[in-house]
Parts: C-alpha cells; sequence; structure tokens
C-alpha cells in the first residue's frame, strides 16, 4: 500500500478509537468504555477483555498499521 494510503488509513482509525472512547457499546452492557473503566466488577473487566481482545487483533497486522491500544488503554487509566 503507498505511504500516503497508510497515513489516510492510520488517521481514520486514530480518528475512530478517539470517538469509540464515548460509544455506548453491547459488549459493555451499553456503556461506553470511559464509563466501563470508571466502575469497578463486571463492566471493568469487560473493558480489560475487549482491550486485550485489540491487542491480540493488532499483534497480527505489520507494525506500520497496528493501532496503539497502550494509549486507549492510558486514555481510560486501565493500564
Amino acid at each position: 500500500m503507498p505511504p500516503e494510503a497508510l497515513e489516510a488509513v492510520r488517521q481514520m482509525q486514530d480518528e475512530y478509537y478517539r470517538r469509540w472512547l464515548d460509544m455506548a457499546l453491547p459488549a459493555l452492557g451499553g456503556l461506553t468504555p470511559r464509563a466501563a473503566a470508571k466502575r469497578k466488577g463486571a463492566p471493568r473487566k469487560a473493558l480489560e477483555l475487549l482491550l486485550a481482545e485489540f491487542e491480540h487483533a493488532e499483534a497480527r497486522q505489520p507494525p506500520g498499521q497496528r493501532v496503539d491500544v497502550a494509549a486507549l488503554r492510558r486514555e481510560l487509566g486501565v493500564e
């Protein structure tokens, strides 16, 4: 893929995941990732599992095309 296309994809991914932080997700019982991060118990565990799944999927991508899941974790305070 040309470098310009890779950069465009990276920007779209970054934009999506910035919005994702505030999306109500069925996987989190309708909570946003930010709200789930502030909870204890099942919501927080579900968020941690979701982030672990992201990390696993991203590890299979070429290094220049990976989403920075660590940045999502830092933003959520789930490190």
